[in-house]
């Protein structure tokens, strides 16, 4: 496995057919409409910070960040760890370096999720997916409350109105322009 060598010599030393197996077993957790926007791979560390030793793969796709991770024990079969992170539950993300290597680290609602021992590009990448990923939803967050308040802010409107504190051609502008945004 590539950690034990370092990503470069691991990706020229016939790598390929792995994270195209990997990123197969990947694609049967999503759902048919979600894109990969962008990957790292690297060593799943768990909480504490320290390496696992096995392989970590964080996947940004359109609605949402996977964790993946393949576990051998040594007293039970291998298996498949897999966690979905919805970004509107990211609350913090870092990434950095050390030895050469990238790092990045999830804040969840509930846990912190990291990968090291990655790529530096694909960390710098993936870092900005997530961030653009989650301005986006912020924004639709965003364009729902406001829609979801725009009867309300009307009724005021027609209250100042009735006060005889718009006119009634004030009045018809702002209705047309919160309107305009439902």
């Amino acid at each position: 496995m590539y950690f034990a060598m370092g990503l470069k010599e691991w990706l020229n030393n016939g790598a390929e057919k792995e994270l195209n197996e990997r990123l197969a077993k990947i694609k049967k957790h999503l759902n048919s409409d979600e894109e990969i926007l962008a990957d790292c791979w690297g060593q799943r560390c768990p909480e504490g910070g320290h390496k696992s030793g096995f392989g970590g793969i964080f996947v940004a796709t359109s609605k949402c960040v996977n964790l993946w991770q393949e576990t051998h024990h040594l007293f039970s079969a291998p298996g498949e760890y897999w966690v979905s992170i919805p970004y509107e539950d990211i609350r913090n993300l870092e990434s950095g370096q050390n030895h050469g290597h990238g790092w990045i680290s999830i804040v969840a609602t509930n846990k912190t999720y990291k990968v090291g021992a990655a790529d530096l590009e694909k960390v710098a990448k993936l870092k900005a997916v997530i961030e653009e990923q989650q301005s986006l939803v912020q924004k639709a967050n965003n364009r729902k409350v406001t829609s979801d308040d725009i009867p309300a802010q009307i009724q005021k409107l027609a209250s100042l109105k009735d006060a005889g504190i718009l006119t009634e051609e004030e009045f018809a502008t702002k209705k047309a322009e919160l309107l305009a945004k439902m």
